[in-house]
């Protein structure tokens, strides 16, 4: 059977969509957050599957890396996009939300233009497992 979203929201522990495993010197594991060093300082990216998951955790640490972000995601997906908005709108980024099926080439080429519109230039592409 296929999981929901919903299914998985009630999975303990969630994931730790912000955070970095370390391990002290003794071999016992801890996390820290990741906070960035400005590497895509002034970039704009596009993040195909950007609501959750990897996806989520990429479009996240780009924000936190200086890049202002595109989510592509399906219609489905729209409370998991908007949670990853928030997270990218706390590291001080912009956010562009884009629920649109990538199957179809006329949704690829609207992701662009809509990402263009909104932000002049792409700088970066992530293009991560999509249906």
């Amino acid at each position: 059977p296929t999981r929901r979203s919903s299914d998985l929201a009630k999975m303990t522990p969630l994931a730790e969509h912000t955070r970095l495993e370390r391990w002290t010197n003794d071999g016992e594991p801890y996390l820290v957050e990741y906070a960035g060093s400005g590497k895509l300082a002034g970039k704009k990216v596009i993040v195909t599957g950007g609501d959750s998951g990897i996806g989520r955790t990429v479009a996240v640490f780009f924000a936190r890396e200086g890049a202002d972000v595109t989510i592509v995601y399906l219609d489905a997906e729209e409370v998991d996009a908007h949670k990853t908005k928030e997270l990218i709108e706390n590291a001080g980024r912009k956010v562009l939300l884009v629920p649109l099926d990538l199957r179809e080439q006329e949704n690829r080429d609207e992701v662009v233009r809509r990402h263009l519109a909104e932000f002049k230039t792409l700088g970066a592409s992530s293009s991560l497992p999509y249906p």
